[in-house]
């Protein structure tokens, strides 16, 4: 079965890739880029648009977009041991132009929002002290009715411009409003919670202030309460609207209406399995769909409600939070089409959900993911996960593999065009079946800019790359080279005659593709890889 599934794979590349027929001793190939990842399959079986590993290859409708280091905006004041960033917090009210942005970081709040539009850039952002207790764990926070609120289950926070930020003074029936470690809102309502409870508190119609009333969810859900979110069925927020509750089991109870003191408004739809969410703010709605990312895979709801329709990656690649502590936050950047999970996911919605993982390979060597290994006694080893937010269309995260000696940072997410900037990258095609040709050569990556850069700016658009043959049916031998490349203005450049000596007498090869170095105001993509089979040479 193996063999034969191996058969005809091998004649589906070849006539993908070889169009039929060779030409003499050898044959020109030009590979697209890939425009996805996949982890879950055999490599030996995928095809030729999907890729088991893109590192800071992003996948557009130009190509493979080779991230730009993020870019430093505004520094955090925050010497301290106990200074870590707990949010990222934006209100959007009315529109862009009446945007805000904080930082919540130790026992301060920076408005870096002001900070980021007077294009301060690294200098030291004005910072007011939290009100209230600070507690201990990073914000769960929601917008509602042009106010923020805030909690993380011991400090309540209130926003809105009337008042600033202030104690939020709501009250809970049976319980205390200081101990909500969850906050959401679904339809006219907010809804609260507690660490390792099974059950919600919820608020008056249209009523920030208040007290809310407890609702408990032991009967139809094992494990404690760990997010709340809409399910929509139009795309959009409506009556026809459902809420979502989600233990740290992976329990699913779904319910209709909008008052749950109301038996005859608020009743239960049913209940569903999942996997188990990585955080309490590891999701993000995204028109119809609801994706969770749990700690074995994304789920897309409701569809996988009826049972996981498709693996998109690999158990491996997730980095569970047994503690609750870490916070894996979610931000859909709809200018690009990605939706940016801060445990180091990507899913590309121009790309049909396509899957790639954000390294960031700069100084600090991962902004999104890092180490659980202390490396000294004062880096940051609770909350390794980087706030992310979307403000006035732009993508901005603090990372959290600063060292707390040093002052914290507020970085601006894959920059476009106006800085010169450092790029690495990574990618790996998928094998390609070579008929039993001993050789391939002249590996050349094909890259643009956009917008195209003029002659007396090639200098300023260098890429070096390395590129590697992994090249036989144990994809165990291998050959490399690399060189540099200017990228002018004819918008695109290869390495002109790169040769990469073929080994063995296999009939599959790898390539892989390493940017070690690009330097340049645009942005860059990765088209296409070209590369020669032959009979000649080898070993």
């Amino acid at each position: 079965m193996l063999g034969s599934r191996r058969r005809f794979h091998k004649q589906q590349q070849e006539q993908q890739a070889l169009q039929g027929t060779y030409a003499g001793s050898s044959q020109r190939l030009s590979l697209p880029a890939p425009d996805g990842m996949n982890t879950r399959d055999n490599p030996e079986f995928l095809p030729l648009n999907q890729s088991p590993l893109l590192e800071n290859a992003l996948p557009t409708d130009g190509g493979l977009l080779v991230a730009q280091v993020p870019r430093k905006r505004i520094e955090l004041s925050s010497t301290s041991a106990n200074s870590y960033p707990y949010a990222l917090v934006t209100y959007n009210g009315c529109g862009s132009t009446s945007a805000e942005m904080w930082a919540f970081v130790g026992t301060k709040i920076y408005n870096v929002g002001d900070s980021v539009d007077a294009g301060v850039g690294s200098t030291t952002a004005s910072a007011q002290t939290k009100p209230g207790s600070f507690g201990s764990e990073p914000y769960s926070w929601t917008e509602f009715n042009r106010t923020i609120i805030m909690v993380n289950g011991s400090a309540p926070l209130k926003w809105n411009r009337a008042s600033a930020w202030e104690v939020w003074s709501a009250t809970a029936s049976g319980g205390n409003i200081a101990n909500f470690w969850g906050i959401n809102h679904f339809k006219s309502r907010l809804y609260g919670w507690e660490k390792g409870a099974q059950s919600f508190w919820y608020g008056g119609t249209d009523q920030v202030l208040g007290t809310f009333n407890n609702f408990d969810l032991s009967q139809v859900m094992a494990g404690n309460l760990r997010f709340m979110a809409s399910l929509t069925r139009d795309g959009g927020a409506g009556p026809d609207d459902y809420a979502l509750f989600v233990s740290d089991d992976g329990d699913c109870a779904v319910y209709q209406g909008n008052d749950p003191g109301d038996s005859n408004n608020w009743s239960l739809v049913g209940t569903y399995k999942i996997g188990r969410p990585l955080s309490r703010s590891a999701w993000q709605q995204y028109g119809q769909q609801l994706v969770v990312l749990c700690e074995d895979d994304f789920y897309f709801l409701p569809q996988d409600f009826v049972g996981k329709r498709q693996s998109t990656t690999a158990a491996e690649k997730r980095a569970p939070d047994p503690d609750n502590l870490q916070l894996c936050n979610a931000a859909y950047w709809p200018r690009e089409g990605f939706l940016v999970f801060s445990e180091g996911s990507l899913l590309s919605t121009k790309r049909q959900l396509s899957y790639s993982t954000i390294t960031l390979t700069s100084s600090p060597p991962n902004l999104l993911r890092r180490s659980t290994q202390d490396v000294a006694s004062d880096s940051i080893s609770s909350y390794p996960r980087a706030p992310l937010a979307i403000y006035k269309g732009d993508l901005f995260l603090i990372p959290t593999d600063t060292n707390t000696s040093a002052n914290l940072e507020l970085r601006q997410v894959f920059p476009q065009q106006g800085t010169i900037s450092n790029r690495r990258a990574r990618v790996v095609t998928a094998p390609i079946q070579t008929s039993g040709r001993t050789n391939i050569s002249m590996v050349n990556p094909v890259f643009t800019v956009a917008p195209r850069a003029t002659t007396s700016a090639a200098a300023t658009s260098k890429v070096i790359y390395r590129t590697a043959i992994v090249y036989d049916d144990s994809m165990r031998r291998y050959a490399t080279a690399s060189a540099g490349l200017w990228v002018t203005s004819t918008a695109s450049a290869n390495s002109n005659g790169l040769w990469t000596p073929g080994f063995g007498t296999g009939d599959t090869a790898q390539i892989h593709i390493d940017v070690l170095s690009a330097s340049t105001s645009a942005d860059l993509y990765l088209q296409k890889i070209e590369l020669t089979l032959s009979d000649t040479g080898g070993i």
